[in-house]
């Protein structure tokens, strides 16, 4: 999911700013995106059933989740910040990076 969102920012928002940038367009976005895709299917099909289980759950759940967030800034339950000049939180404990 993180690679089709990266792929739709880059088409919905070509001129955004970001901290920083990935020098190719959106076929060579798609490009970088399918070595690692492949990958995460081979170890998915290499894992337990246990392990696949949880984690094929665990994008159910989360294509689930998705119109029910869509559905609560429908109906404005929460708001949901479109500033895109959000403070950089910097982490104050030394053992964490």
């Amino acid at each position: 999911m993180e690679f089709i969102a990266f792929v739709k920012l880059r088409m919905k928002h070509p001129a955004a700013s970001r901290p920083f940038k990935i020098p190719v367009g959106t076929a060579g976005a798609i490009l970088i995106c399918i070595p690692p895709t492949l990958l995460i299917f081979v170890v998915l099909a290499l894992a337990s059933p246990k392990v696949m289980a949880i984690s094929i759950s665990a994008v159910i759940i989360g294509l689930v989740l998705q119109p029910c967030v869509e559905y609560t800034k429908k109906k404005g339950w929460f708001n949901f910040s479109m500033n895109s000049d959000l403070p950089d939180h910097q982490c104050n404990e030394p053992w964490i990076s």
